[in-house]
């Protein structure tokens, strides 16, 4: 159960004490200004405490929200990163599958200037205890990982005319393009975990 639940239940909880102290105060016979004066004191006493304890809370609750505000954005952005970088490259993965090597040298050149894993770079100079959870900082820069690694896979393809392209070429590619495939597939998922 969440503090903020606590805390409603707890407000409750005082609020429903005082009008039954009330009703018995007004129900009971007759009191003597004693105890009288010794109720109105207990009841106060316990209205200050609980008054006390929620308004000494509020700067907690207040950062609390922050942080998680902080954290879903972060998600978010992870998310739409992901998102993003993938659609791009299911017009790389077109390319490979057909086999168009001259193009896809072109994508190398592209790829050089483009620097897909810069958004993603940047959001992992957060700390990791900033992220939402250590799993999404551990999956982003697998992401981050699997782009370079697919970078690197076509870039020393590239270096070949496209003619000399050989099966081992493509089979790197490939292999590169499922694992890619896989790393946006496990980001996307524990940001959405998060959102």
């Amino acid at each position: 159960m969440s503090r903020e639940k606590l805390y409603e239940i707890g407000a409750i909880a005082l609020a429903l004490f005082m009008a039954w102290a009330a009703f018995h105060m007004i129900d009971a016979p007759p009191m003597t200004r004693g105890e009288l004066a010794d109720w109105a004191q207990g009841i106060g006493s316990i209205a200050a405490v609980g008054i006390a304890a929620w308004v000494g809370t509020v700067p907690v609750r207040q950062e609390a929200r922050r942080v998680l505000a902080a954290r879903r954005q972060l998600a978010s952005t992870v998310l739409e990163s992901a998102e993003y970088l993938e659609s791009r490259f299911t017009l790389i993965e077109r390319t490979i599958n057909a086999r168009r090597s001259e193009e896809a040298r072109l994508w190398a050149d592209n790829l050089e200037m483009w620097e897909p894993e810069a958004v993603l770079l940047h959001l992992l100079q957060e700390p990791a205890a900033n992220w939402p959870a250590l799993k999404l900082y551990v999956r982003a820069h697998d992401l981050v990982v699997s782009l370079r690694m697919f970078k690197a896979h076509l870039t020393q393809a590239a270096a070949d005319t496209p003619e000399h392209w050989t099966a081992e070429h493509w089979g790197l590619l490939d292999k590169s393009l499922t694992a890619l495939a896989g790393s946006f597939l496990r980001v996307k998922e524990v940001a959405k975990l998060h959102l």
